[in-house]
């Protein structure tokens, strides 16, 4: 996966975020499977299975999304 993760110290109260990833080697299901090993889940927001992105949640409840296609080409 191509992400570069920082660490800082915040006020949980500034700042939402909510991450799209898209693996670098395109194998999307290997990367759902080893961010379910690692503790993530899945999410059900509504979501298609025809939708372009995979919904997790973190252990800490937070969504973000693996893209079945990346963003820009």
């Amino acid at each position: 996966m191509t992400s570069r993760i920082h660490q800082w110290t915040i006020d949980a109260h500034d700042i939402d975020a909510h991450l799209d990833l898209h693996p670098a080697d395109g194998d999307v299901d290997r990367e759902v499977q080893r961010l379910v090993a690692l503790g993530a889940s899945h999410a059900d927001v509504g979501q298609g299975p025809d939708e372009a992105f995979i919904v997790l949640r973190d252990p800490e409840g937070n969504e973000f999304c693996i893209l079945k296609q990346p963003k820009f080409h």
